[in-house]
Formats: structure tokens, C-alpha cells, sequence
């Protein structure tokens, strides 16, 4: 179970760390790595020694070069983020993007790319029973798994990070502020100006 976020408040990661404790009651096993830096490392390794895990195995750092995150995106069976706060984060698009199954919070731009059940698993913030709930049951279902994960491809793949759809809405822009500036009938004219 791979997470990739900066050591700060908004990530979630003390509701982590308790979803890590919830999780290995069931599968013991199960590896969780964190990667990524920041000023709460030092917190976040007390209070997973606080609840008898071992931080630095999970707070493994912050990945070097897109080489490594490559390599990480491929060795990840489930990717978790538990942030409380977030705007569009870059790590779940990376996630998708890897056909990652991805389970997080239902936290500011999220929802808007993750849809509960089609292409991911959502949960409310703060709330390490429910990330615990769905990461066992992504263990449990391996075909769940599968088809989450190519759900969150497809979805990367036709959603408005691509090329082609930045393009598409930039030329919507640009010929809407044509018309109200030239008319409807004018052709956009560019110039070196």
C-alpha cells in the first residue's frame, strides 16, 4: 500500500498511521510505505512508535527522480492517501495514471476525479475505519482491485490532464473570448503583436 504526499497537516497521516494499525489486525503482513518529506516526520515516527508500528519502514522518504516513482507506481497493489485538506492532488492523477486502485478522502477536488466504486474507493476525512474498510476489502478482492484500477487508467486517460483536453478547452476559451470581443461571425485572428 504505497502513498506519495509531503509530512504536513493536510495529508492525513496521523489517520494513516491508525488506518496501518486497523489494517495489519486482519493482515499483518501488509506493507505500507510513505513517500515523501516534511516537517512532521519527526511527530508522525513518535506516534507510529506510539502505536507500535515502525515509522521508519513506513516513512520510507521522498523518491528521487520519475525513474523511482515509476518503479514505486509499479510495485503499488493499492495506493492510499488520507489527506484532510487537499485542492487537486498530483499524487492521485500519478496514481490513476498508473492504473493504481486507489483508495482516499472525498476532500476538495477529489471527488471530481474519483467516483466511489467506478474508478476508486472514497471515504470521509479523518476517518481511519472507513480507509481501513476499503484497503482489507481491496485485499480481499483481487478483481475489484483489477478492474478499479483500470477504471482509474481509463479515466486519467480521458480526463482533462491529456494533451488533447487541455487543447480542446483552451481553443473553447480563446473563440469564446473571440466572439464576445469580435462578434460571433469573426475568425480568431492571432497576431505577433
Amino acid at each position: 500500500v504505497t502513498t506519495v504526499a509531503r509530512l504536513t497537516e493536510a495529508k492525513g497521516l496521523t489517520y494513516l498511521l491508525e488506518t496501518v494499525v486497523r489494517v495489519r489486525e486482519q493482515y499483518p503482513n501488509t506493507c505500507f510505505e510513505v513517500y515523501g518529506d516534511g516537517a512532521l516526520r519527526q511527530d508522525l515516527l513518535a506516534y507510529a512508535a506510539e502505536l507500535g508500528l515502525d515509522g521508519e519502514d513506513i516513512f520510507v522518504g521522498a523518491f528521487t527522480d520519475r525513474e523511482e516513482l515509476s518503479r514505486i507506481m509499479a510495485g503499488t497493489d493499492i495506493f492510499l492517501m488520507s489527506s484532510i485538506l487537499e485542492g487537486q492532488p498530483l499524487a492521485v492523477v500519478e496514481a490513476m495514471s498508473y492504473g493504481c486502485p486507489i483508495v482516499t478522502t472525498s476532500v476538495g477536488g477529489i471527488p471530481e476525479i474519483i467516483e466511489d466504486g467506478v474508478n476508486g474507493l472514497l471515504c470521509v476525512p479523518r476517518d481511519p475505519d472507513c480507509l481501513a474498510d476499503k484497503v482489507c476489502t481491496l485485499i480481499e478482492e483481487p478483481i475489484l482491485r483489477e478492474t478499479l484500477g483500470r477504471a482509474a487508467r481509463e479515466s486519467y486517460k480521458q480526463g482533462p490532464d491529456q494533451p488533447e483536453s487541455l487543447a480542446e478547452h483552451f481553443t473553447a476559451i480563446y473563440e469564446q473570448a473571440a466572439a464576445e470581443i469580435n462578434g460571433p461571425s469573426s475568425p480568431i485572428i492571432l497576431s505577433d503583436a
